[in-house]
């Protein structure tokens, strides 16, 4: 049986659009570290809550190589996958005779960029709005859909937001977030700065 199991891979991060992937390498010794083939390791992804997948592992259990260079070796490849293409940290978890080791991946590449429609101030009478743009994007810098956004509120005073008029954004929800449609949410709001911004005293 597994005394001890090491993990290692090729990459501490990969890409939010998928398009990459990390080598993890689980190595398994006996109890006079020797590598020890044949032996079943077991593999598991697991993330925050906020995450809708942890993304894709081309095998949940390899036996480790039975000789060769690579005796007591056990590999599978690791990508973000396409459902959740946020930024996030994967744990990968190798289990064999009892025996886990852990290594965290990082996914890496998504942008959310807030562009307001004017960079001029606005009265605080909430007699003028400002329209803010959410665009959400992944590594390889295409829009991405249905990517819960969070918006909060800094500074001193009182801001009033309001969903935008794009008919493309769908089930907006300002006290859980915004849903981006084709890559792109807007939201008004008057006082702060489609996010329509205003501003009450």
């Amino acid at each position: 049986p597994a005394a001890a199991i090491g993990l290692g891979t090729d990459a501490v991060t990969i890409k939010s659009d998928d398009s990459n992937k990390a080598t993890v390498t689980a190595t398994v010794l006996d109890a006079s570290s020797a590598v020890i083939g044949g032996v079943d390791v077991a593999f598991s992804a697991s993330c925050g809550p906020l995450s809708t997948t942890c993304g894709a592992l081309s095998s949940s259990s390899v036996k480790t190589n039975a000789d060769g260079t690579d005796k007591g070796k056990a590999s599978i490849t690791f990508s973000s996958g396409t459902l959740d293409q946020s930024n996030r940290v994967i744990t990968i978890t190798a289990t064999a005779s009892g025996k886990s080791a852990q290594i965290p991946i990082q996914v890496v590449g998504s942008t959310l960029t807030l562009t307001p429609s004017t960079t001029v101030s606005i009265p605080s009478d909430g007699s003028m709005t400002s329209t803010l743009k959410v665009t959400a994007k992944n590594a390889l810098g295409t829009a991405v859909y249905n990517v819960p956004v969070t918006l909060s509120v800094s500074g001193t005073g009182n801001v009033l937001l309001s969903a935008g008029a794009d008919e493309a954004i769908r089930n907006v929800n300002l006290n859980s977030g915004v849903a981006v449609a084709n890559g792109n949410a807007t939201i008004t709001a008057a006082g702060l700065l489609e996010l329509i911004v205003g501003a009450v005293v």
